[in-house]
């Protein structure tokens, strides 16, 4: 049976009418930041988005969505510092530690947080090299992956230069060599400027949704 999602990412505060959907998918920066300058504050912007969710009330982002009792999955990004599923309500699944899968309308959906490190000043920054021990724990029957960050070289292009995660895309590299299957698809962000959906060969959709939305049919049978 082909199964509806609408992914969307990078919205920052920008909150837009969705699509319906069976199920909906958000990749990380949801929210906006408070900070009157770039060097952001961990400490500052928790308060200050906890303090804003607190405002908004629980299911605050439901209104948006077209379909409005579809599950939704939610990733945070580097630039939310608060837990997210609260945004939501109702049937909310938030993406956490690599080794958790959610059994979600017959798909197998997991994934986890982070960025390559920066400067230290945003939410969930990770050493590059700690991104290897972190795909050792994903499991390999996943049927929807999402992360915050793109792999290497798959819709990670910024102003000439690659900022997607290496181990993704080596971990992407041994599944194939090893004949295990790869994910039906694959959900991120973080990257602007290469947002878009990409299908390889073997039929596995990439969709970067950064600032927008990106609207998918997979099929939840094996």
């Amino acid at each position: 049976m082909k199964v509806k999602i609408v992914h969307a990412s990078d919205l920052h505060g920008q909150f837009i009418k969705l699509p319906e959907s069976d199920m909906y998918i958000f990749s990380g920066d949801i929210l906006s930041n408070f900070g009157m300058t770039m060097d952001v504050v961990a400490e500052y912007e928790a308060t200050a988005q906890t303090d804003w969710l607190r405002r908004k009330g629980k299911g605050f982002l439901r209104k948006f969505l077209g379909s409005r009792d579809a599950p939704v999955v939610v990733c945070r990004g580097n630039h939310d510092f608060s837990y997210l599923a609260p945004l939501f309500g109702g049937e909310v699944y938030a993406i956490q530690e690599p080794y958790e899968t959610h059994n979600i309308l017959g798909l197998e959906v997991g994934g986890f947080r982070g960025i390559n490190y920066i400067c230290g000043d945003w939410s969930d920054e990770i050493d590059p090299t700690e991104f290897y021990n972190i795909m050792r724990k994903v499991p390999s029957c996943l049927d929807i992956m999402v992360t915050h960050s793109p792999p290497h070289t798959i819709l990670d292009g910024r102003f000439g230069e690659k900022w997607g995660i290496n181990a993704f895309a080596n971990w992407i590299n041994n599944q194939l060599y090893s004949n295990e299957r790869l994910p039906k698809l694959f959900c991120f962000g973080h990257i602007h400027n290469d947002r878009g959906m990409l299908t390889w060969d073997d039929g596995t959709i990439f969709s970067n949704a950064a600032t927008t939305f990106n609207e998918i049919e997979i099929d939840n049978e094996i």
